[in-house]
């Protein structure tokens, strides 16, 4: 018995039948791209509001930790201010800037209609 491999029967097929496996391949991978992308984590929008934003240097931060440890670097001897990377509301805690993020942009976002 002899074995084909696939180009010895795509030679014997029309080249319409052919053309059109290609651009089923092509679709295929097009698809597979796509999807690929889908899985990609998009920040949320807890992540988007939850930053604390340094007003000495304007950077910005995720985690509390990483924010107060640069903050100390400063050497200022200010008590230690939390900023909204949103609208810029100063706090005096990390709880107090949570419940701001979340009370003024979180759930205002959620209610805003999308039609």
């Amino acid at each position: 018995m002899a074995s084909h491999t696939f180009t010895d029967i795509e030679a014997t097929l029309p080249s319409n039948i052919t053309e059109n496996f290609r651009n089923i391949q092509q679709m295929n991978l097009r698809k597979l791209a796509k999807d690929a992308q889908i899985h990609i984590p998009k920040p949320t929008t807890i992540d988007l509001v939850g930053g604390i934003y340094c007003h000495l240097c304007e950077l910005t931060y995720s985690k509390k930790k990483e924010y107060e440890d640069h903050y100390s670097k400063h050497g200022s001897g200010e008590k230690i201010v939390y900023t909204c990377v949103v609208c810029h509301k100063q706090h005096t805690s990390y709880p107090s800037l949570r419940g701001h993020c979340y009370t003024t942009h979180v759930i205002k976002c959620r209610h805003k209609c999308e039609y």
